[in-house]
């Protein structure tokens, strides 16, 4: 059944509104922590070193923004052992390297029947270059990217 319900993008909006100031995100952050410690410690991952200090800020914010909307609205916990996250993310990981094109264009594959279009659609806007003050690297983005779809999926496929 995938989340209990499809998130809305006014929602979206409303969650990102209360996430202004930097204790609310670290607030949303600790509470994922605390529910959903395998996830966790895949969303936060050593790879995710290779970020610059700004995506590593980027990426915790895009966390807290997912979490936040998911987390009160429709979230249903359950459990997932780290072997299937890691399988998620490496399913994300193949589909986008088989695609060609920019970034962009290798996004559509995602979108494809996604039953969360809204919350990956913030996901692919907060990626957006002029969005951002200094310039993102490629692996940044695309690490980024296919964290948060496997972040994404995960939550999906718990409620599934």
């Amino acid at each position: 059944m995938a989340l209990s319900k499809f998130v809305k993008e006014s929602f979206i909006e409303q969650r990102i509104e209360a996430l202004e100031d930097e204790a609310k995100i670290q607030e949303w952050i600790g509470d994922f922590l605390a529910t959903e410690p395998v996830l966790a410690s895949f969303i936060f991952s050593e790879d995710v070193n290779i970020l610059k200090e700004e995506e590593k800020e980027l990426y915790t914010y895009i966390v807290a923004c997912i979490w936040a909307t998911v987390a009160k609205e429709c979230y249903q916990p359950a459990n997932l052992n780290p072997d299937q996250v890691a399988e998620i993310e490496e399913q994300n990981w193949d589909k986008f390297q088989q695609q060609k094109g920019n970034f962009r264009e290798k996004l559509d594959v995602f979108f494809s029947d996604f039953s969360q279009e809204d919350l990956l659609a913030l996901v692919e806007d907060l990626l957006e270059v002029d969005l951002i003050e200094e310039p993102m690297s490629t692996e940044g983005r695309d690490l980024i990217f296919i964290k948060s779809k496997s972040f994404l999926d995960a939550l999906i496929a718990k409620n599934e």
